[in-house]
């Protein structure tokens, strides 16, 4: 996000916008910032749960006892 001179991290309102909505607000390519979030959060060795955001990501599992909320 800093390297589109994004200021989201720390943001007050961040909560409330989706990827495209800070794109839009920053003028950036919405696609091409999407892919280089998704390459980023794929590079990080501790994030090994599928990533909401890609259309075929499964459906999260619910383990027994605990409540779907889907």
């Amino acid at each position: 996000m800093i390297r589109h001179r994004m200021l989201c991290i720390g943001c007050p309102i961040d909560i409330f916008h989706t990827v495209a909505d800070a794109a839009a607000a920053h003028a950036a390519d919405e696609a091409a910032f999407s892919a280089k979030l998704l390459t980023g959060m794929r590079a990080d060795p501790f994030a090994d749960a599928p990533s909401a955001f890609e259309a075929d990501a499964p459906e999260p599992e619910t383990r027994e006892g605990e409540a779907s909320y889907a």
